[in-house]
C-alpha cells in the first residue's frame, strides 16, 4: 500500500507542476457554463415558459453548474493505458513491482485531484454570479450526490479502460476512444438534461449506464430523485461498472499474452 501512495503523491506532484493546462480547461468549462446560462436564460424569457420537461430556469442553470463539476472528475482524458501500449512503454509498467493498472488508477486520480483543487475557485466564483439559480441540495442528498459521483467515478474507469484495452488486438485507438468518450459523455446528458429529450428518445437515453456519469448525480444534487430511487441507482452503477470491469479484465488478460512491447 505504501509504494502506491507513494506512487500517488509522486504523480500528483509531478502534474502539480504544470498547472497552466489544468486552468485552461477550467476557463474553457467557465466559458461553456456561460454561454448556456445566457442561452438558457433567453429561450425561457423568449417562450415566456415557467419549466421546460419539469425543469425551470433555476433546475437548467443548476444542471450546467453540477456539469462544469462533474467535468472535472471525467477520467477520459488522465487514462494512458492506450498510448502506452501503442508506444512500448508500457513494459516499465510490467517490469516494476507494482500492478500496472492499479499505477493507471492513481496516476487518474491524482490528476482529477488537482482539477478538483484548481477548480474549487472557480465554482465559487460561478456561485456567487448565479446564486440566485442555483438550487443546493439537502444534507441527505449532498451525501448521497457525493456517493453518487464516486460510483460514477469507478463506472467511467471501467468503460474507459475496456475502450483502452482494445489497444492490444486492434493497435492505435486513440482517434476510437476520442470519438467513443464524445458520444458516451453525449449520451451521458453532458450537453443537456436528457429530461428534454421527447418520449421514446428519452427512454432510450434512460435505459443507458452513461446517463449516471452525468445526468443522474446532477438530478440527485438538485432533489430531483427520490431516495429509494438513489438506492436503485447505486446498485445499478455498482452492476454496470462490474460488468464492465470484467470485460475489461477478459480484454486485458488475453491482451497480454500477445503484447510484444515493440512499440510502433
Amino acid at each position: 500500500m505504501k509504494k502506491y501512495l507513494s506512487y500517488f503523491y509522486v504523480s500528483f506532484r509531478e502534474f502539480f507542476t504544470y498547472k497552466a493546462d489544468y486552468l485552461v480547461g477550467i476557463i474553457f468549462s467557465l466559458i461553456y457554463f456561460f454561454i448556456y446560462f445566457s442561452l438558457w436564460k433567453a429561450v425561457f424569457a423568449s417562450n415566456g415558459q415557467t419549466d421546460i420537461g419539469n425543469y425551470t430556469l433555476a433546475n437548467t442553470i443548476t444542471y450546467y453548474f453540477v456539469i462544469s463539476f462533474i467535468f472535472r472528475l471525467d477520467v477520459t482524458d488522465f487514462i494512458y493505458l492506450s498510448n502506452e501500449i501503442w508506444n512500448g512503454t508500457f513494459t516499465n509498467k510490467l517490469v516494476k513491482p507494482w500492478n500496472a493498472v492499479y499505477c493507471y488508477l492513481l496516476i487518474a486520480l491524482s490528476q482529477v485531484a488537482i482539477e478538483i483543487l484548481l477548480y474549487i475557485p472557480f465554482a465559487i466564483f460561478i456561485f456567487i454570479f448565479a446564486a440566485s439559480y442555483i438550487i443546493l441540495p439537502t444534507l441527505t442528498m449532498a451525501l448521497c450526490f457525493i456517493v453518487t459521483i464516486l460510483l460514477g467515478i469507478f463506472l467511467s474507469f471501467a468503460i474507459n479502460f475496456c475502450l483502452h484495452a482494445l489497444t492490444f488486438r486492434l493497435g492505435d485507438q486513440e482517434g476510437n476512444i476520442n470519438l467513443v468518450s464524445f458520444i458516451i459523455s453525449f449520451l451521458a446528458g453532458s450537453i443537456f438534461p436528457l429530461t428534454f429529450l421527447p418520449g421514446a428518445l428519452k427512454t432510450f437515453f434512460m435505459a443507458l449506464p452513461f446517463r449516471y456519469l452525468f445526468d443522474f448525480p446532477a438530478n440527485v444534487f438538485m432533489n430531483k430523485v427520490p431516495l429509494n430511487e438513489v438506492l436503485i441507482g447505486w446498485v445499478q452503477i455498482l452492476g454496470w461498472g462490474i460488468l464492465f470491469w470484467l470485460i475489461f479484465a477478459i480484454i486485458y488478460k488475453k491482451g497480454l499474452k500477445i503484447y510484444s512491447g515493440t512499440g510502433r
